[in-house]
């Protein structure tokens, strides 16, 4: 029986998921899921089973969403960029993928503030999400165990966005100065 699922990442294929959802639920494993974890775009696929999406919820959240709406490719966006790239370490800003996060949550009726072991303790299956700290070179999981008090929204961004395309965010800078990154 499987309990337990992995997300690798894959950019703009990550929606390629819904399909496999569809199918699990199909056959009745979706229900059984006890542990989900993510990397990168395989992030925003664990988030959405971790915080109670069903397969067809799903489906229509990666669907109708445009993900070329979290990059700003535009001439002036990229001289301003430039400057962010050396400066905030990063070439886009990450607040439409936030945004979006948001969104998902205050449909699922939960607090877009919620930290990994609020999620946990609602029962939701275990959310993993696993990234890079490209300071150390090191992995980092996070989840209610290793990171209970981060927010889900600011993990999955973090990992859901390229760490040179997108700014890194003012939570993530935060987390390097605590105890996750000694």
């Amino acid at each position: 029986m499987i309990t337990n699922l992995a997300f690798e990442g894959g950019g703009v294929r990550g929606i390629a998921y819904a399909g496999v959802f569809l199918c699990l639920d199909k056959l009745g494993l979706l229900s059984r899921i006890k542990r989900v974890v993510g990397s990168s775009a395989g992030s925003l696929a664990a988030f959405l089973i971790g915080v109670g999406y069903n397969a067809k919820e799903i489906q229509v959240a990666l669907l109708s969403k445009n993900m070329g709406d979290f990059v700003d490719n535009s001439y002036l966006s990229s001289v301003g960029n430039t400057y962010s790239l050396f400066n905030i370490y990063g070439w886009n800003d990450t607040s439409a993928l936030q945004e979006w996060l948001y969104v998902l949550l205050r449909k699922q009726n939960i607090d877009e503030n919620i930290t990994f072991k609020q999620l946990n303790d609602k029962g939701m299956p275990e959310l993993s999400v696993v990234g890079t700290n490209v300071t150390k070179g090191t992995t980092i999981i996070f989840n209610h165990m290793n990171t209970p008090d981060v927010k889900v929204v600011v993990a999955v961004t973090i990992n859901v966005t390229s760490n040179v395309l997108h700014r890194y965010l003012f939570g993530w800078r935060l987390l390097c100065r605590r105890r996750y990154f000694q």
